[in-house]
């Protein structure tokens, strides 16, 4: 079966988004499909963008906007700069593990002439966020024969307002299958009546961690380590109380850092390759990124939560909804330094999060071949 992806794919350091991405393209392959990604890039598409006077006008009625504006426009030019100066390779890697259809650069272009597939799946990270323009997420092109199917979408929060629900009901109304990557995503879902909305885990957990440490050289021999990945989310991360604990138990730590995270502490710019050496031969984990807590599973290592604050504490549910899954709530971090010695017992987590897995693999299968 031909099947078109559409998700976020033009990071340049964001390693989960790709992963993810990846994950899902080769388990299509691995069970016999024909998957590529629509080459769809929803950040660049300039009728999402909003007129220059209209934003002017919108300044002077709140110059507050303008001061955040002009915070986040200098922070995305820092970490255009930190890019630049540090090439992840993520653009070789892109070119080297997936096929992509034409570039569509618009919806409109989408609608006008469709990549031909017998289905599209559009899926992980917060697609369908409400803060998010970008409409194309909820495939609303193509021919009435091909299937849609959400894999683990995001809505990114637990609630969104009933505008928003009243609006993209009739999308969803065309798919074949719906599942969602949190548990309030299928309350949301549930609330539109969608009554047979799945949970299923991230793309990710598609696969297993051999699939994973393919892609690393085998020449590689990491040392034991502290795995420190941060996003630029805010967050107050205990960086006194990690580096001492490494001190202390002899180890290194080994500090990535992405989407504008900076502080004086030296960083390691790394490949996609070289990201999972780092994080399958760590000691421990720490980091608020859902995805490192993802991959922290995959690879059975203790890791600690550290949790987002302030403007961005609404995605937490990302992670909360994981970890209430799997009960492992005790792995927030809330000062509790002993957390660095307290282990996770897989035996027990495994059984539910590969039991859950499989389940929605059967799910993902079954909904491409199913009527």
């Amino acid at each position: 079966m031909k099947i078109g992806i559409l998700t976020y794919w033009v990071t340049k350091e964001n390693y989960g988004q790709i992963l993810q991405l990846f994950a899902l393209y080769t388990f299509l392959k691995k069970n016999g499909h024909a998957p590529f990604v629509i080459n769809y890039d929803g950040y660049g598409d300039k009728t999402l963008k909003k007129p220059f006077r209209y934003r002017l006008l919108n300044f002077l009625k709140n110059p507050i906007k303008l001061i955040f504006y002009l915070k986040a426009l200098l922070k995305e030019r820092k970490i255009q700069k930190k890019i630049l100066a540090h090439d992840c390779g993520f653009s070789i890697f892109l070119q080297d593990y997936f096929l992509f259809s034409k570039k569509f650069s618009t919806l409109d272009e989408l609608r006008q002439n469709p990549p031909e597939a017998d289905a599209y799946i559009c899926g992980s990270d917060m697609i369908w966020a409400e803060n998010s323009k970008y409409h194309a997420f909820f495939l609303d092109f193509g021919k009435e024969n091909v299937k849609k199917i959400a894999y683990a979408s995001s809505f990114g929060t637990g609630k969104v307002s009933l505008d928003y629900k009243k609006r993209i009901k009739p999308l969803l109304d065309k798919f074949c299958f719906i599942s969602t990557r949190e548990k309030s995503g299928t309350d949301i879902c549930f609330e539109m009546g969608f009554t047979n909305t799945m949970w299923v885990p991230d793309p990710t957990a598609l696969l297993d961690c051999q699939d994973y440490l393919n892609l690393v050289s085998p020449d590689v021999d990491s040392k034991a380590h502290i795995f420190l990945y941060m996003l630029g989310h805010q967050t107050k991360i205990p960086y006194e109380e990690i580096y001492s604990y490494a001190s202390e138990i002899k180890h290194k730590v080994v500090y990535c850092a992405v989407q504008g995270r900076n502080d004086s502490y030296p960083k390691s710019y790394l490949k996609i390759p070289e990201w999972i050496d780092q994080l399958s031969s760590a000691k421990c984990i720490v980091t608020n990124s859902f995805h490192g807590c993802m991959f922290s599973l995959i690879f059975k290592k203790d890791f600690i939560y550290v949790p987002l604050i302030g403007n961005d504490s609404g995605i937490n549910e990302r992670i909360y909804s994981l970890l209430n899954k799997l009960d492992l709530e005790s792995r927030i971090w809330k000062g509790n330094v002993d957390l660095f010695d307290k282990k996770i017992d897989y035996s027990i987590v495994c059984k539910i999060f590969d039991s859950w897995r499989s389940e929605s693999k059967c799910a993902l299968l079954n909904a491409l071949i199913g009527e």
